[in-house]
C-alpha cells in the first residue's frame, strides 16, 4: 500500500472513552515516527511505475461505534462488520484504507487467545478491495498489566494494532511480503519488544509517541539488516 494509509476503526461493542483516546493517540502520532520508518524499506517494482516505496504516513480517517449489531459471539469473520458499515454509508470505502474492528473484551472470538489476538484479510465490495482487520481488547492478549497507559486491554490492543498495520500495507492481498515460511514482516518480530525503558506507573514501554508511552513490538527491517529493530536508523 503506497502513500498515506487511512485507518478507520469500528468500536464493536463496549468501549470507554480513555480506551479510545489511547488508541487515537497512538495512530494520532505514529506516522512518520522512527519505528514506522521501517516501512520504508519494502517497495514494489512493475514496468510502467519502476520501483515505488512504501511510505511512513499513516491518519486515523474515521471511527464509528457498532453496539453488537451481530451479538456478542462471533461464529464467523468479521467481513459483516465491516461491510455493514460500508453498505450503511457510515464509512467511506477506501481501497488505501485499514478498517479496524476493534473487538470489546465481552465478546467471544473463535481462536482469540488461543490461535491469535489479531488477524488482517480483504475482501471485494463494489468492485473495491477493502482490507480489514480484527483485534481485541481481550486481557489474555496483555504482556503486562497494567500496562504503561493504565488500561492493560488497550495497550495491549495497540501492540497488535501495529501488528496487523504493518503486515496489511507490505501484505494487503495476502499474497505480497511473505518469507519461505509464509511469515509476514511483523510475524518475524512477533512478541519481540526489544530495547524497553520504565514508565511512570512501572510498566515497560518501548517507543514514545507524542505524550504517551507505548509497549509496541520490534519489526522486520528489509534491507542488508535483515533483523527485528525497532526503529530504522539504528539496530537494536
Amino acid at each position: 500500500m503506497l502513500g498515506t494509509v487511512n485507518v478507520y476503526i469500528i468500536w464493536y461493542g463496549t468501549w470507554t472513552s480513555v480506551q479510545k483516546v489511547i488508541v487515537r493517540d497512538f495512530f494520532g502520532n505514529l506516522s512518520n515516527s522512527e519505528w514506522l520508518n521501517i516501512q520504508t524499506t519494502y517497495y514494489q517494482w512493475s514496468p510502467s511505475a519502476g520501483t515505488q516505496y512504501v511510505s511512513a504516513s499513516v491518519q486515523l480517517a474515521g471511527e464509528i461505534d457498532d453496539q453488537y449489531s451481530y451479538g456478542q459471539r462471533f461464529t464467523t469473520d468479521i467481513t459483516p462488520v465491516v461491510g455493514r458499515a460500508l453498505n450503511n454509508n457510515l464509512l467511506p470505502a477506501d481501497e488505501n484504507g485499514v478498517y479496524f474492528v476493534a473487538v470489546s473484551a465481552d465478546c467471544y472470538f473463535p481462536g482469540m487467545c488461543t490461535s491469535f489476538c489479531g488477524y488482517h484479510t480483504a475482501f471485494d465490495w463494489n468492485g473495491l478491495r477493502i482490507r480489514e482487520s480484527m483485534v481485541g481488547g481481550h486481557l489474555c492478549c496483555a504482556v503486562q498489566n497494567p500496562g504503561p497507559n493504565e488500561d492493560a486491554g488497550a495497550d495491549a490492543m495497540v501492540n497488535v494494532m501495529a501488528h496487523e498495520l504493518t503486515e496489511t500495507i507490505t501484505d494487503p492481498n495476502l499474497d505480497t511480503w511473505q518469507d519461505s515460511r509464509g511469515n509476514e514482516n511483523a510475524d518475524r518480530c512477533a512478541w519481540l519488544f526489544g530495547k524497553n525503558y520504565p514508565t511512570a506507573n512501572g510498566a515497560r514501554a518501548t517507543v514514545k509517541l507524542g505524550n504517551r508511552d507505548f509497549l509496541i513490538q520490534s519489526n522486520w527491517i528489509n534491507d542488508y539488516n535483515q533483523c527485528c529493530m525497532m526503529g530504522y536508523s539504528y539496530i537494536d
